[in-house]
C-alpha cells in the first residue's frame, strides 16, 4: 500500500515503520511482507523479518528515524504462518502497533 506522508496520522510518523530488514532466508525475494488483521482473522508472517544485526532487525520510521529492534523470538526458527508462541506475538504485535494506517 501506498502513503503520502500527511496519509500518516493513526499512528503519526514517528511510529509508524515504513521499512525494515528482512531476512536473507525469505523464499523469492527480500520483501518483507505480514497480514495484519485489524478487526477479525489471524494475523500472519509472509516473510520473516531480519535478524542480521545480533537478533535484531533496522527499522525505519515515517519522521525519517530509525530503530534498531531487537526480537524475542528468534527469526532462525520457522514464523512463517500464524504467530504461536508468546514470544512470536509479542514481535508481530510490536509490527502491528506500527503499522501504516490512513
Amino acid at each position: 500500500m501506498k502513503y503520502k506522508i500527511n496519509d500518516l496520522v493513526d499512528p503519526s510518523p514517528a511510529g509508524k515503520f515504513t521499512f525494515i530488514d528482512s531476512h536473507p532466508l525469505n523464499s523469492r525475494d527480500l520483501a518483507f511482507i505480514v497480514k495484519v488483521k485489524e478487526a477479525v482473522g489471524p494475523d500472519e508472517w509472509i516473510h520473516r523479518p531480519g535478524e542480521q544485526h545480533n537478533r535484531g532487525a533496522n527499522a525505519a520510521f515515517g519522521d525519517g528515524h530509525a530503530l534498531l529492534w531487537r526480537w524475542r523470538f528468534s527469526r532462525s526458527k520457522p514464523a512463517d504462518g500464524f504467530p504461536t508462541d508468546p514470544a512470536d506475538k509479542a514481535d508481530f504485535q510490536f509490527l502491528k502497533s506500527h503499522w501504516p494506517r490512513p
